[in-house]
């Protein structure tokens, strides 16, 4: 009972340890470009998850997800959620993009301010 008690605890220790390490200083999950508050930089906006939630590729290379500062859009299996992605999808997917960080937010975002060129 103690070994599989020892090997439950292992293996819970070793997820969160996995789940941690995916995670880096700034909070961004290790498949996007490192970015900081007070960056700005230009990229082109490839995915639109959400009426606030966009994936951008960095013309210096690498990939951000950002979430628009000061909106709160409906998610997309939310009431109006498939209408706001739709809506962003007319003005941001696909086109280049100028992206001011603002902060990191809770879910390893870039909150930032973005100009659509």
């Amino acid at each position: 009972m103690h070994n599989a008690l020892r090997r439950s605890t292992g293996i819970l220790l070793g997820a969160l340890l996995l789940a941690f390490a995916a995670t880096s200083a700034s909070g961004q999950t290790q498949g996007d470009a490192p970015v900081e508050p007070g960056q700005t930089f230009t990229g082109r906006a490839l995915e639109v998850t959400d009426g606030d939630t966009f994936g951008v590729r960095r013309s210096i290379g690498g990939t951000v997800t950002i979430r628009l500062h000061g909106v709160d859009a409906p998610e997309s299996a939310q009431p109006h959620g498939r209408a706001a992605t739709r809506a962003a999808q007319r003005y941001v997917d696909g086109k280049n993009v100028r992206v001011s960080v603002e902060e990191i937010g809770h879910y390893g975002r870039a909150v930032v301010r973005l100009e659509v060129k």
